[in-house]
């Protein structure tokens, strides 16, 4: 079994997340795309639905979508054998035709690491703009129920205050190198 599932403090933040989600009943029954799945955010939220199978049978298929099948393996050693989990490789910068249906996708996948800005800057924008552009395909062309955008808050740039609101859009400096992944996810 991994550490991070034998540590109370995670699998606590897991149980809480998951029970303070508001109407997560309709996720029973349904099937669930979260991309970025061996992420922070996306193997959180990949994690949030398989306790929800164990511990209260919600028979949600996920399908956590990663570039690659091995670091998907290797997060996901825990839940391998669980029919309700599939671990799917695949690049959303490519055509994304998956065979399954989708009811809820959540894309959390981009490169959100400085050390990539850096070194491919042009690369970090074409991931988020064609991979959003591509899973929003597939959700129209599978009549997915629901589809939910995942960024970190610097999207919202700079600002002077703490909170923002979703229309909030504060100054994104374009010269600097990091500026490529807030100015492709807005």
């Amino acid at each position: 079994m991994s550490s991070i599932y034998s540590s109370e403090l995670y699998m606590s933040d897991i149980r809480t997340a998951f029970l303070n989600t508001i109407n997560s009943q309709k996720l029973q029954g349904k099937s669930v795309v979260i991309t970025g799945a061996t992420g922070l955010i996306g193997s959180f939220i990949v994690d949030m639905l398989m306790y929800a199978n164990e511990t209260l049978n919600y028979k949600i298929n996920v399908y956590a979508v990663g570039r690659n099948i091995g670091r998907l393996q290797d997060r996901f050693v825990v839940y391998i054998n669980n029919i309700y989990f599939h671990a799917i490789e695949q690049n959303v910068n490519d055509m994304v035709h998956f065979s399954f249906h989708a009811d809820y996708i959540i894309h959390a996948a981009g490169n959100s690491y400085p050390a990539v800005f850096k070194q491919d800057p042009v690369g970090t924008i074409t991931s988020n703009i064609y991979g959003t552009h591509n899973l929003l395909n597939y959700a129209k062309e599978t009549n997915a129920e629901k589809f939910l955008f995942v960024s970190s808050g610097e999207i919202y740039g700079q600002h002077n205050y703490d909170a923002c609101k979703e229309n909030d859009s504060g100054y994104v400096n374009p010269m600097e190198v990091r500026s490529c992944y807030p100015a492709s996810k807005r």
